[in-house]
C-alpha cells in the first residue's frame, strides 16, 4: 500500500508541475490574413506614393523646371526605391 501511495503521489506532483509550467513559445494574437491584409495595404500606399512623385517629377520636366538629365536620375532613384 506504501509503494502504490508513493508511486501516485510521485505521478501526481509530475502531472500537476506539467500543468502550471508555460510555454516558452510566444503566442499568434492575430489571423494570418490580418497580418496579409495590413502588409498589402502598406504596399499600396507605398506603390501609390512613388507613383504621385513620378507625376510630380514629370510635371516638373514638362514645365520646365527641371532638366532631362535631372529628371532622368530623379526617376531612377525613385524606380530603384519601388
Amino acid at each position: 500500500m506504501y509503494k502504490f501511495f508513493t508511486i501516485f503521489f510521485a505521478l501526481l506532483t509530475l502531472i500537476l508541475a506539467g500543468c502550471e509550467s508555460t510555454s516558452p513559445d510566444p503566442q499568434i494574437t492575430e489571423e494570418p490574413q490580418e497580418v496579409e491584409k495590413q502588409l498589402d495595404l502598406a504596399h499600396v500606399k507605398k506603390t501609390e506614393e512613388e507613383e504621385k512623385r513620378l507625376e510630380d517629377l514629370s510635371n516638373l520636366n514638362e514645365k520646365g523646371l527641371i532638366d532631362d538629365d535631372d529628371y532622368e536620375s530623379k526617376k531612377t532613384e525613385i524606380l530603384k526605391d519601388m
